[in-house]
């Protein structure tokens, strides 16, 4: 259990720190926004869970800081035959500290809004077993002594998909994103043809569909899946 705590952390930073992510992100907002804002490093992405007092106390820091790190392990032995089969509830928090009050709301809105950015970006197979499939919710915490004089935190959670065996873990075989695909008040009907043989013999495959909606005007339904196969083995 703890090992999955351990990977799901490594692959949020991979993609926290890679281009297009925090860093970048912060960059491209200041300059969309036209902010005057310190330059946000890699390095101040941090995979630890300890509260601000202990933080501060171990180490010099520089904020603002965002603290990673896995909450919540839950074993939901969705498939068959696995080991483990279910989710990881994980933890960016973005921790901002200033000598004065009236610019932490706004500070801390920031790198919320970039973190979450990052994570839209990136919905889909993360690898080895691991699965993002989008969703996620901001908590902002009350202004609190420390640091430079304030300090407050804006944590974002969400949860990653997580598969594997003894042996290794579970491939993502095809992806789909409904954001390419026109909306309306009605089912649209969608068709793809990639590249997959089924292979029932030896394998078992599994459909994970996660429905969300960023407007209340908008329908956010799943009607019905369809799969077929023209060459090789026939679907059962």
């Amino acid at each position: 259990m703890p090992q999955i705590a351990s990977i799901t952390t490594r692959k949020t930073i991979a993609i926290l720190v890679a281009q297009g992510g925090i860093p970048d992100t912060v960059d491209a907002l200041l300059a969309q926004q036209q902010l005057m804002l310190p330059t946000f490093l890699a390095q101040q992405i941090i995979p630890q869970n300890a509260s601000p007092e202990l933080s501060e106390r171990s180490a010099s820091s520089k904020y603002p800081l965002v603290y990673v790190y896995c909450s919540k392990i839950v074993n939901q032995l969705r498939e068959k035959f696995r080991k483990f089969s279910g989710t990881a509830q994980m933890m960016v928090e973005a921790r901002v500290s200033l000598d004065r009050l009236e610019e932490m709301e706004s500070h801390v809105q920031f790198y919320a809004d970039a973190i979450t950015q990052v994570l839209d970006n990136n919905r889909g197979d993360w690898g080895d077993g691991v699965f993002y499939g989008g969703g996620y919710e901001v908590t902002f915490g009350g202004v609190k002594h420390g640091g430079r004089n304030f300090i407050q935190t804006a944590k974002v959670s969400f949860d990653i998909k997580f598969t594997n065996v003894l042996s290794g873990g579970s491939t993502v075989l095809y992806h789909f994103d409904s954001n390419g695909v026109s909306a309306g008040n009605a089912f649209t009907t969608f068709t793809a043809s990639p590249s997959i043989d089924f292979d029932f013999a030896q394998n078992v495959y599994w459909i994970d569909a996660t429905i969300f909606r960023n407007n209340a005007a908008q329908f956010a339904d799943l009607g019905s899946i369809q799969l077929s196969e023209t060459t090789g083995t026939a679907c059962p």
